[in-house]
């Protein structure tokens, strides 16, 4: 029995958040990010294709080993709001299915978010090389907005302690 896969032309995802002005402002700002984290691990980052809806935002690799891999976030917001608001917030499924991965490749899960207004990172170790999760955290049903272009959902959110977050500044 043959298997058959279709695959989607690229055209098909060009609605893509990312391909929109306020997606490509973001993309540069996690670029940012991305070269600072590179900086402070002393690793490379390998992006993942950002024309196509990856669960993570890249690959954290060293003397050719795979040391992580990562997801980032860009907020309008500095650290003293990121810090009163507790947590952060992120989608569930996507941890969930990040969690898996770094289980698969028997590596660590870290989450960063960029504090845009005062060039602080809160950066985490979500999960350990088994994936396994570092620390408890709460998942909800909250609505948020669906993307960074508007919209909203309701959905399964967790929200990370910012209490565990180690931080560094970008200069």
């Amino acid at each position: 029995m043959a298997i058959v896969k279709e695959e989607k032309p690229r055209s098909v995802l060009n609605g893509l958040d990312i391909n929109t002005p306020k997606g490509q402002k973001s993309l540069e700002q996690e670029r940012v990010l991305l070269d600072a984290l590179r900086a402070k691990l002393q690793a490379d980052i390998v992006e993942t294709d950002k024309e196509l809806d990856a669960v993570v935002d890249g690959i954290i690799h060293k003397d050719g080993v795979i040391r992580g891999i990562i997801e980032c976030k860009c907020r309008d917001l500095s650290e003293d709001d990121l810090r009163g608001y507790g947590t952060w917030l992120i989608t569930y499924r996507k941890i969930k299915e990040a969690a898996k991965i770094s289980k698969t490749l028997r590596t660590p899960f870290y989450g960063a978010v960029y504090c845009l207004k005062d060039n602080r990172v809160a950066f985490w170790k979500l999960t350990d090389d088994a994936g396994d999760w570092c620390f408890g955290f709460d998942v909800q049903d909250t609505r948020t907005r669906r993307t960074i272009n508007g919209g909203s959902t309701v959905r399964a959110n967790a929200f990370i302690p910012v209490s565990e977050a180690k931080w560094f500044t970008i200069r």
